[in-house]
């Protein structure tokens, strides 16, 4: 219940670390969004995961701010 490959959604690391991982895929007319942020990341000097990461988490805490 814990593989990572049969279930992503309650993997837990090997390391007993509480680990989630999501793989992104970029396709077609996506690919200019991931260059965008490509560019975005090297700018700033932070890892493309890093700054996915951070947008996602301003997102959220945006909407949690928009639903109070």
């Amino acid at each position: 219940m814990s593989c990572y490959w049969a279930y992503p959604e309650n993997y837990t690391h090997i390391a007993m670390r509480q680990v989630r991982r999501i793989d992104l895929l970029w396709q077609g007319n996506e690919i200019d969004t991931y260059e965008r942020l490509k560019q975005q990341a090297n700018i700033l000097n932070v890892d493309i995961s890093e700054l996915v990461k951070e947008i996602i988490e301003r997102e959220i805490i945006d909407s949690d701010d928009k639903n109070r």
